[in-house]
């Protein structure tokens, strides 16, 4: 007999809109890391801003999710208004880099853009109903970003066009997600919503991330690079590749999130995390070694697995564990960004070593995340199946 209820699920729209709204961040995120090397050129200065400004971008992202998330957190009456304040201030500053060529304006716009960014996809992912549909439509963002970023050529363009998403999705959030929403959130909230205290309870989650995220950081910084330079790749096949990791992560989130909600939410979702550790440490080593094109195609095809598993899965156990649900996942988008710190710093000093080594220092963390991840989590997981047998 069919589950009527996780199909009405599936079928709501709020999901998707919200979905939409984490995608449109990340087609800004996504575009602005593949023309970082061009907005530089254009503003005249050192090929080192590059990580000057992404570094700015992800240190938004880091504070955002440590001191912004637990007062969205307290005031959950107006979450809603949030999201919108939020869409506002991201629309209005993205504009704004159309009309300005000075490097610390750009500092100061990444900067300010980050600090919206972690709270602000914390709180879509906390009011989805089924996050498998939320997740899948929100890593549209990075094939916008990625994908028709490379096709386009032109920032300015990709800005424009966001601009104008942002303005949908503000009209969006208005007539679709009702202020009713917000009325959910009355209950007392616990004042001692403490940032540090959530990210500690949580440290089994966060930190296998770090490890794992940090490697994956490291190879992508240096991606193109490598695929130009090593695997004699052309700017069309690259765009392939990295479309075939979002389309699988698109199809793959709907999917997993059935098993997620039609067999046992915290048995699962421990499982999808162990499953994105492995093959994330599978993809490393075995891209170490593969060289043919079609070869390639296939382990993008693991990648968007990996991610898809990971994503979805420290998500679901992150809304299952804890009350103070938007700082916790808005941390987990902070971790991401402080992980995307580390991995510049180490591509940095380890790209001298050779790409196959750092290929090999990613296999590696992703194998110690795997590691950690059980050791830090082995005894939730046997209680949940002792309960099921019982």
């Amino acid at each position: 007999m069919p589950n009527y209820q996780l199909v009405k699920n599936i079928l709501k729209l709020r999901d998707f809109i919200l979905g939409y709204l984490v995608m449109i961040y990340f087609s800004f995120f996504s575009t602005l890391y593949l023309y970082l090397p061009l907005i530089v050129k254009d503003l005249s200065v050192e090929k080192t801003y590059i990580g000057i400004l992404g570094t700015f971008y992800s240190l938004g992202s880091v504070l955002s999710g440590f001191f912004i998330s637990p007062i969205i957190d307290k005031y959950k009456k107006y979450t809603i208004t949030f999201i919108r304040i939020a869409l506002i201030l991201q629309a209005i500053l993205i504009f704004s880099l159309l009309l300005f060529d000075n490097i610390y304006y750009y500092i100061i716009v990444l900067l300010s853009i980050g600090l919206t960014g972690a709270f602000y996809i914390g709180t879509c992912f906390s009011l989805s109903n089924n996050r498998g549909i939320t997740v899948s439509i929100s890593s549209l963002g990075f094939l916008i970003g990625y994908f028709i970023g490379s096709i386009v050529n032109n920032y300015k363009f990709m800005f424009i066009s966001i601009f104008f998403l942002y303005i949908l999705g503000f009209i969006l959030l208005f007539l679709f997600i009702l202020k009713k929403n917000e009325s959910n959130y009355t209950q007392a909230i616990d004042n001692n919503n403490d940032s540090i205290k959530i990210f500690f309870k949580n440290i089994n989650i966060y930190l296998p991330l770090v490890f794992r995220h940090s490697g994956a950081a490291m190879i992508w910084l240096f991606f193109t690079y490598i695929l130009l330079n090593y695997y004699h790749l052309d700017l069309k096949a690259i765009g392939i590749l990295n479309a075939i990791n979002i389309v699988v992560q698109t199809f793959s989130n709907p999917l997993l999130a059935i098993f997620v909600y039609k067999i046992n939410k915290k048995l699962i979702s421990f499982i999808l995390v162990i499953f994105g550790y492995f093959l994330s440490a599978l993809y490393f080593i075995l891209f170490y070694f593969v060289k043919d094109f079609h070869l390639l195609c296939i382990l993008q095809v693991l990648l968007g697995l990996s991610f898809s598993s990971l994503y979805l899965g420290n998500i679901e156990n992150l809304i299952l564990n804890n009350k103070e649900k938007i700082t916790a996942l808005s941390l987990l988008s902070s971790v991401m960004s402080l992980s995307n710190l580390i991995g510049s710093f180490l591509g940095t000093i380890l790209f001298n070593l050779g790409y196959k080594f750092m290929f090999f220092v990613a296999f590696i963390l992703s194998f110690l995340a795997l590691v950690f991840y059980i050791l830090g989590n082995y005894k939730n997981i046997f209680n949940i199946m002792k309960a099921q047998e019982i």
